[in-house]
């Protein structure tokens, strides 16, 4: 989410009431909160779920997790001895919200198979 701007060649650089430079930041933080609140809900309620990923790399600053990706496209993080590439079974153990940045977090799971 990112506000409009009037860049030389767009239409926007002709509009005739243009929205204010601050009410344009303070509408695309609150359509970014309201993302992020809805994210997090939707990704607590993958908990305790069973679903399948793809592993796709080893973390370089955690030593021993991976990172996969599952069908429904949800990041999650492994533990384990386990080979990029390989798609594994997984039990979703919980959700971690990142303390700051634009990321919206990851999933916590466990291989199954």
């Amino acid at each position: 989410v990112f506000p409009y701007s009037e860049r030389p060649g767009t239409k926007a650089l002709q509009l005739e009431d243009k929205v204010p430079v601050a009410v344009r930041q303070s509408r695309a933080a609150f359509v970014r909160q309201l993302s992020s609140a809805r994210y997090a809900e939707q990704a607590n309620l993958q908990i305790g779920k069973t679903l399948d990923g793809l592993i796709l790399k080893k973390m370089k600053s955690d030593n021993g997790v991976y990172q996969a990706l599952t069908r429904e496209y949800w990041p999650v993080r492994l533990n384990g001895s386990l080979s990029p590439g390989f798609e594994v079974s997984l039990k979703v153990t919980g959700y971690v919200r990142p303390a700051s940045g634009t990321l919206d977090g990851w999933l916590e799971g466990v291989v199954i198979r």
